[in-house]
């Protein structure tokens, strides 16, 4: 994995935890880690065309080239958070906010408790 691709996980969790209400984060982190998979497949199906057709230099410019107007598009777009977005309307930002629980930090992890569940204890 490159450096950048490292931190994209963390990234979206951390951003989809500002922005996506509890009840729909799981498929919204269902459907980004889907995605990722599906531009994965797509870049493997692509790539043999463009090098038959035009040689695997291609290949490197295109999908650097899509990457760079990505990274641009998200630059102007994307906010770390509803507040931030001038975008928004006051409402949306609203109904985004107050659908959040307490952003009160865990001050103590119940080890006994987790670790006494099937998944992870005897």
């Amino acid at each position: 994995m490159i450096i950048g691709e490292g931190v994209a996980m963390p990234a979206m969790n951390n951003i989809l935890s500002k922005w996506v209400p509890v009840a729909e984060r799981s498929r919204s982190l269902a459907l980004v880690y889907s995605g990722m998979n599906l531009g994965s497949v797509t870049g493997l199906a692509f790539s043999p065309v463009l090098i038959h057709k035009f040689g695997w230099p291609l290949v490197y410019y295109s999908f650097g080239s899509l990457g760079t107007v990505w990274f641009a598009v998200w630059l102007n777009k994307a906010h770390s958070t509803p507040l931030e977005d001038p975008e928004l309307r006051p409402h949306e930002k609203k109904l985004i906010v107050i659908k959040f629980v307490s952003k009160e930090p865990v001050k103590t992890i119940p080890w006994r408790l987790v670790l006494s569940k099937p998944p992870v204890g005897p």
